[in-house]
């Protein structure tokens, strides 16, 4: 065997090496696996309302673990505003670019242990169309220092739903109440006109004020005749009261003007 037989063996050897290596540790990544759950915590919500979406991952079975986290998200950017916040442990932090997530443990070791790694909230903007929304994680892939590998798209739903009486579970103004309150007749209490059932006087009174013809029974021939307030009874007049004083003072004068005189004469 000459030496350039040998040469070109050695090469095809070395080829060979090299290709099995290559093949080696493509189906090492392949085995690698995790399960990726998407948990929303809320399926209904109204304009301007959020839903957080937990990012958890469990069974992972990839050498020394994960330490990245990639996704793209499917959502409608027209219904929803996009974030991203850490988990509830802060382990892990998270950075978006449009609609491209990443995210990374804080301390870049890998880790397989059961864990929420990240959270999404989308909060659902004005006017916009009621149903339900679809969210999609897609080309997931979780890296460790040396291998990356891919796992299924995820998604969860979310319904849009209308407002139920902006102002509360009351009609206008609070409680139901007919105008004014309490429901009561106009002006308070229900009353006859005038309170108590009178004759249009007062009372009823016999013109006269006397029995007739000296019987037992009243004249009734004017009752309900409206008293006038005048007095029945005849009183003297006023006017011959004062000529009868003025005639009396004159005759007084006289005499005392006549006993005068006698008394200067027999002086």
């Amino acid at each position: 065997m000459t030496k350039e037989i040998i040469k070109r063996i050695e090469v095809i050897l070395i080829l060979f090496a090299v290709l099995m290596v290559g093949i080696g540790v493509k189906s090492l990544a392949v085995d690698y696996t995790c399960t990726l759950t998407i948990t929303p915590d809320t399926t209904q919500i109204k304009a301007g309302e959020s839903v957080t979406l937990s990012i958890q991952v469990s069974d992972i079975e990839a050498g020394d673990g994960i330490a990245i986290f990639n996704t793209t998200l499917e959502y409608d950017a027209d219904v929803f505003d996009l974030k991203v916040q850490p988990d509830s442990a802060g382990a892990w932090t998270g950075t978006v670019l449009e609609n491209s997530i990443t995210i990374t443990k804080a301390d870049y070791e890998a880790t397989s242990e059961d864990q929420e790694i990240g959270k999404v909230v989308l909060t659902a903007k004005q006017d916009v169309t009621l149903g339900e929304q679809t969210i999609s994680f897609t080309k997931n892939e979780f890296s460790d220092a040396n291998t990356t590998f891919s796992v299924e798209d995820v998604s969860t739903t979310v319904e849009i739903v209308e407002e139920t009486n902006p102002g509360g579970n009351n009609t206008s103004g609070g409680n139901t109440n007919t105008p004014g309150g309490n429901t009561n007749t106009p002006g308070g209490n229900t009353n006859t006109p005038s309170t108590n059932t009178n004759v249009p006087s007062g009372n009823t009174n016999i013109p006269s004020g006397n029995a007739n013809g000296g019987n037992s029974s009243v004249n009734y021939s004017n009752s309900g005749i409206v008293n006038s307030g005048k007095s029945n009874n005849i009183l003297p007049k006023t006017g011959t009261l004062q000529n009868c004083l003025i005639g009396a003072i004159a005759i007084m004068v006289v005499i005392a003007v006549g006993f005068y005189i006698k008394y200067r004469k027999s002086y």
